[in-house]
């Protein structure tokens, strides 16, 4: 099994090497816009600008417990200048634990938000690709990277249960509508919702209740107990029909709730005058959000195969099969397992990654803002895609045309991250992962966004014009 297929059946079940940091060093800056509801839909109300234009944002994120490149490889900077990926990756694997990984695209596309002096509403089209893993035992995930001939292990009984994987990619076209609750001297609460329609693409999850197997010679499994589901709506390459990667396989909606509370809000330092900038916003603020909850429907060439057995069922050559598709897996699992071709087409539902979130953010004077945020996985289902937890600290330096951040992030409250960001003009570039991209760490994780929107300022509801962010 060389390396290529290695690396694709590991991303498998454990996708760091392809869900998801959250932008930390804008999605919680007053100027964020499309580029933060996301996060907590009700930072566009009464923002300090009164449109807003996405040209095209993206940020890519992964994460893993298992595989990494060593930080002498300086593999991202590599990538980053097309040299590639060389055959150099290193494993590490906490004896007794299991492993997770975590992988996100979220691509923001044209995207408007109009702010009023009481209400505001936006429009934005994304595409996300998300992938996640969890309770992967580590001897599973060591076995397939040596080709199932891992010397140790032989004859000794294995066990794992209740670990799966789930994986999707679906285009967002939706809405944003949200409302100022109360405005006095000292309080002020706004909420927002984001709605929206989910054309789902592709899609799999894997869900294994329960797994006992040994090696009686390298490259022969015996499976003695097994008890898992695949279901999956793919491309399938060779099938009569099944349309393209990017062919209508499923339909969803899905949801963000926000609200804000805002303490001494200074209505001055809102506006787009070059004046706001003299002025301290607030004292303090805090987010509550309710992140993406909602499913998918896959109808289109959907499949999904139960694998059952109790007794001892051999596998010989496992150590060179090449899985290309879950076409083929399902095949092989099939037959190998159940004893015959018994996958049935059928619909399933996949859920979307939700979380809960709390966002809070003290202004140390008019320009400087220090934020410590906490976002939890919502995980309910098997046949749902798990989200990263989180903990972010960020200091921010922050004005009309440009602001500048960096952040300390524990991702599953255990991995140690550092980022910045810029955003000037129209550009904002930034990631969560800085020590990997320098070298100074070695790589589990990788994580870079960027974007390019327009602020404009223009009369809220009645009231005067004044200067454009923008010139």
């Amino acid at each position: 099994m060389n390396l290529r297929v290695k690396i694709s059946i590991i991303a498998a079940l454990l996708p760091g090497l392809t869900s998801a940091q959250e932008m930390w060093g804008i999605s919680n800056s007053n100027y964020s816009g499309n580029m933060g509801i996301f996060l907590n839909p009700s930072t566009i109300v009464g923002a300090p600008y009164k449109s807003e234009f996405n040209i095209v944002a993206a940020d890519v994120f992964s994460h893993n417990s298992f595989v990494y490149f060593p930080s002498d490889q300086h593999v991202l900077t590599d990538v980053a200048i097309g040299e590639g990926v060389r055959d150099n990756i290193l494993f590490h694997i906490p004896e007794g634990e299991r492993q997770k990984g975590f992988a996100h695209l979220l691509v923001i596309g044209p995207s408007y938000i109009k702010v009023n002096e009481s209400m505001s509403w936006g429009l934005h089209t994304a595409y996300r690709h998300h992938l996640s893993a969890h309770r992967v035992p580590s001897h599973l995930a060591q076995f397939i990277y040596d080709d199932f001939r891992f010397p140790p292990a032989q004859n000794i009984r294995y066990q794992g249960d209740n670990f799966g994987m789930a994986w999707a990619n679906w285009a967002e076209f939706g809405g944003t509508y949200g409302k100022v609750y109360m405005d006095t001297e000292k309080h002020y609460l706004k909420w927002a919702a984001k709605g929206s329609l989910l054309p789902a693409f592709n899609g799999a999850f894997l869900d294994v209740k329960n797994v006992e197997y040994s090696l009686t010679n390298p490259g022969e499994l015996t499976i003695h107990n097994l008890d898992a589901r695949l279901a999956y709506a793919t491309n399938e390459e060779g099938r009569a029909g099944s349309g393209s990667p990017f062919s209508l396989r499923g339909l969803g909606i899905g949801a963000t709730l926000g609200a804000t509370y805002i303490r001494k809000r200074v209505p001055s330092a809102f506006e787009c005058g070059r004046a706001s900038d003299r002025f301290k916003k607030y004292n303090y603020r805090i987010g509550i959000s309710a992140m993406d909850f909602g499913s998918i429907r896959y109808f289109n060439d959907a499949h999904r195969l139960d694998i059952n057995t109790t007794s001892d069922r051999i596998w010989s050559g496992i150590d060179t099969l090449n899985f290309a598709n879950l076409n083929i897996i399902d095949t092989l699992v099939s037959q190998r397992v159940n004893g015959t071709l018994n996958s049935e087409d059928k619909g399933f539902f996949l859920w979307l990654p939700s979380a809960l979130s709390v966002q809070f953010d003290y202004a140390i004077n008019h320009r400087w803002y220090a934020n410590l945020s906490w976002l939890n996985r919502v995980y309910y289902a098997a046949n749902q895609i798990a989200r990263g937890n989180q903990i972010a600290a960020t200091v921010r330096y922050e004005k009309r045309k440009w602001e500048a951040s960096a952040n300390i992030n524990f991702f599953e409250y255990s991995d140690v991250g550092t980022g910045i960001a810029l955003r000037y003009g129209i550009f904002v570039i930034g990631t969560d992962r800085l020590l990997e991209w320098t070298g100074i760490s070695d790589v589990y994780s990788y994580d870079f966004y960027f974007g390019f929107k327009l602020n404009f300022c223009g009369p809220r509801d009645k009231g005067i014009d004044c200067p454009a962010i923008l010139r």
